[in-house]
């Protein structure tokens, strides 16, 4: 496996994305740039890439929306911290870009006090990045049920 630069990531994401898949995620709430990668297509690149922590950072401050869920799939979630994760989560834009940004957060050494204070956030994107790792959390069996239940009137409401 060779390592992958920064350009050579761009120009890979480039020539696997299509308009019809740029049609669906902008049906999908995903604006600003993007190539429209097929969720299939950025697995196959993880699959030669591995964990690039280096590579995922440069990535994700493309601003591309390909670049950023595919930085989300090769970052090492170990290190990420939670000054890491502040800077990322304030460029979420779509439920799109936030369920795959909150899967590798929830994996991190600051995962829990993350969720804890995204879930009180005013701003949209950010609150639903804390709710969905809740889920992910709470589905890896990660959060007691006194934890769960510290959530539950919000939920109701």
């Amino acid at each position: 496996m060779l390592a992958m630069n920064k350009t050579e990531a761009m120009q890979r994401l480039k020539a696997l994305g299509t308009a019809q898949n740029r049609k669906v995620y902008a049906r999908h709430g995903v604006g600003g740039e993007q190539f429209g990668v097929s969720y299939a297509n950025l697995k196959k690149l993880v699959r030669e890439v591995k964990l690039d922590h280096a590579l995922a950072s440069s990535l994700w401050k493309t601003g591309n929306h390909d670049a950023r869920v595919f930085a989300t799939m090769i970052a090492d979630a170990d290190s990420l911290t939670a000054k890491d994760l502040n800077a990322w989560v304030k460029d979420l834009d779509s439920y799109v870009l936030t369920d795959a940004f909150s899967a590798v957060a929830s994996r991190s050494p600051a995962a829990r006090s993350r969720m804890q204070a995204w879930i009180k956030s005013r701003k949209e994107w950010i609150s639903s990045c804390g709710w969905t790792m809740l889920s992910y959390l709470a589905g890896s069996g990660q959060l007691t049920e006194a934890e769960l239940r510290d959530h539950l009137d919000t939920i109701e409401a």
